[in-house]
């Protein structure tokens, strides 16, 4: 499509102006994500991965406010554009439709121009499905359908806790670790870091990465730690014996809940893992002792990843869906 070629921040489609996402954008996202209605819980809407997932060749991530809702599009290189996820600002079920109903088919209209698909709202979660069911207007105009995964959030006290038998094979993983590694180190990321956390991600791709053929990290890795103080985003690794063998990042999200984003190690490494989500958690409990839930992402129906993630009994499970114009 034509549109890729060009690089100004100001993107005008059928003469309406969109704007490509910035790092300056932050702000303004999170003050709408605060005012937001329905649960604005869906993993892939949280800024980080909006602005770092816009670095892609063959995507981009605008924004435009319309009737005082701020709309995240993507403008993608084979099927056009689409709503990335639901508008962001307060109003009931019938108002949110409202602004989608026209952000699709304005969708739909230049996308039939340009050769590319039928618009979606590319990922809604449950919860948010089932606000939207709240109007009834909803099932005669919109249709959904079930895309891979399962969205998974973690309860923090359950993680700082580690209580009762269903945390037995964690807390067993995590003091078998500890007693093989008493010289592990777990520290806040420092630039110097850099080098060592693209060498672990490349570890990490040649061994435990080909397990997860659908795991598409690559673009936003490098972004999300160059940029990390930037997006107010935490990154702590593990060192034993001098060696970086492990990173997990993530943040608190102005909803009031936290976002785990990336998860690396060496795979040779038994518990490590395990013991990486428990500290993480600990963090962003110290940080702020309110944060009940850290949304870890969908599984993308991957079994091994499904099964791991399941380990740390997740409080909600909510499936994903995509929603298109009838």
């Amino acid at each position: 499509m034509e549109e890729f070629k060009s690089k100004p921040r100001k993107i005008v489609l059928n003469r309406e102006v969109f704007y490509k996402i910035r790092l300056r954008d932050k702000e303004m996202f999170e003050d709408f994500m605060k005012k937001t209605t329905y649960p604005a819980n869906l993993w892939s809407s949280a800024f980080s991965y909006l602005w770092t997932d816009s670095q892609s060749n063959y995507k981009k991530i605008m924004w435009k406010i319309v009737d005082g809702y701020l709309i995240p599009f993507v403008l993608l290189w084979k099927s056009g554009l689409h709503l990335n996820c639901l508008p962001f600002g307060r109003g009931d079920p019938e108002e949110i439709l409202s602004i989608v109903y026209k952000s699709l088919q304005f969708c739909d209209k230049l996308n039939r121009r340009k050769g590319g698909k039928k618009a979606t709202i590319r990922t809604v979660n449950a919860m948010q499905l089932d606000f939207l069911r709240g109007c009834d207007k909803f099932e005669k105009y919109f249709k959904w359908k079930k895309i891979t995964g399962i969205e998974r959030h973690f309860g923090i006290q359950n993680l700082i806790t580690l209580s009762g038998k269903d945390f037995s094979n964690v807390r067993g993983q995590i003091n078998r670790f500890k007693r093989k590694y008493p010289q592990a180190i777990l520290r806040r990321y420092h630039p110097s870091d850099y080098s060592n956390l693209i060498e672990l991600n490349n570890k990490w791709q040649k061994t435990a990465g080909k397990n997860y053929s659908l795991i598409f990290d690559e673009v936003y890795f490098r972004e999300i730690i160059r940029h990390y103080k930037e997006l107010d985003h935490l990154i702590q690794v593990v060192e034993i014996d001098g060696k970086i063998v492990g990173m997990i990042t993530g943040e608190i999200l102005p909803t009031g809940q936290s976002w785990g984003c990336l998860t690396k190690k060496w795979k040779s490494i038994n518990g490590l893992s395990e013991m990486m989500i428990v500290e993480f958690a600990k963090e962003i409990h110290r940080l702020d002792p309110n944060v009940e839930l850290i949304n870890v992402g969908s599984d993308l129906g991957t079994a091994g990843l499904s099964h791991f993630k399941e380990k740390f009994r997740p409080i909600l499970n909510l499936e994903r869906y995509r929603v298109t114009l009838k």
